[in-house]
């Protein structure tokens, strides 16, 4: 065969992958992740507000290590609602049916590795609270800030630990279903192909 025959045939191909996906197996999908990615979204911004209330509160009422514990989580969530605002205007303005098989791979993993690099930093945080906290004991200055911020950082740091394994976990359990739509598509030493069934 012919390179030349070779890249009509692949032409037609992905020309014909639409047609497999076309009962909305493709978008069903996409449209599951978009609304795991929205619920987590509006969880994170739930709990910046909520730090945003109870910060607020004792950061205005507090003193000493713990008026800084509360201006750190305050300081913090904004960050918080800063991403899950993004982040939401962007999936609300997203069309699931939009993504072709290789995108949805794509988003779809390219989740994945972001939520457990969250994690990898999540622990970070909290590591730089306990430093703080630890090194609050000896400081000659500062100690109250330190013990805060140490306290703040440990907090949010194990808040969104779980919350990115909690994430990654639901959005793993969606592989099963990617799967079943990678599945008439397989690669042999000569090429791929693709099954359709009618």
């Amino acid at each position: 065969m012919t390179n030349q025959l070779k890249i009509i045939l692949f032409a037609l191909l992905m020309g014909l992958m639409p047609l497999a996906f076309a009962q909305g197996g493709l978008e069903d999908f996409n449209l599951k992740r978009q609304q795991t990615s929205m619920a987590g979204m509006w969880t994170l911004g739930g709990w910046a507000a909520a730090n945003f209330v109870v910060g607020g509160i004792g950061w205005a009422r507090g003193s000493g290590s713990n008026m800084y514990f509360h201006q750190g989580n305050v300081l913090w969530n904004t960050v918080n609602a800063g991403i899950a605002g993004v982040a939401l205007y962007s999936l609300y303005n997203a069309d699931p049916g939009s993504l072709g098989l290789f995108e949805s791979i794509k988003e779809h993993y390219g989740l994945e590795k972001t939520l457990l690099f969250n994690a990898g930093l999540d622990v970070g945080y909290m590591a730089a609270g306990f430093y703080l906290r630890e090194r609050a004991k000896t400081a000659t200055k500062n100690q109250d800030m330190l013990k805060g911020y140490g306290s703040a950082l440990i907090l949010q740091g194990a808040f969104l630990f779980v919350f990115d394994l909690a994430l990654y976990g639901i959005i793993n359990q969606q592989s099963k279903q990617l799967e079943a739509l990678i599945s008439p598509v397989y690669l042999t030493p000569e090429g791929f192909g693709m099954v359709l069934r009618f």
